[in-house]
């Protein structure tokens, strides 16, 4: 099982409510977020979302490549293959379990990197991969 190492900080974590410039809970703000049109409730990210760099992307759409492979590989990165954990969060299938083992839920990185059956496939494919976690 590989870790995560945490960054040293002699800062302690402390709760922040996001929907206040303050970033302290009031009632008025809860009931402001509760009543606000859905289009305005999603615009709001979390501040450990983390963002692939511009330039990044810009030299990844000039690439000599097809543009099915481009458009593919954008969707794994953004996380939009409609992988049964991505349905299940969106109410259309009744369980997020991934079809082949029914061990995890499905999600874009169960899918490509972590079934056992996938593995199989990357280990007999002329790539050969073994992918280790």
């Amino acid at each position: 099982m590989t870790t995560i190492p945490l960054a040293d900080m002699d800062e302690n974590d402390k709760v922040v409510w996001t929907k206040t410039k303050a970033g302290k809970y009031t009632v008025k703000s809860a009931y402001n977020q509760i009543w606000e049109p859905d289009t305005k409730q999603h615009t709001i990210q979390t501040s450990s979302s983390y963002q692939y760099p511009r330039e990044l992307w810009t030299m990844f759409w000039n690439l000599n490549t097809h543009q099915k492979i481009k458009n593919f590989t954008w969707s794994l990165c953004h996380k939009a293959i409609l992988t049964t954990d991505n349905l299940w969060k969106k109410k259309t299938v009744p369980k997020s379990l991934c079809p082949l083992c029914q061990q995890s839920p499905e999600s874009v990185e169960h899918i490509f990197l972590l079934c056992k059956w996938t593995n199989e496939v990357w280990r007999h494919s002329d790539l050969q991969m073994k992918i280790s976690y």
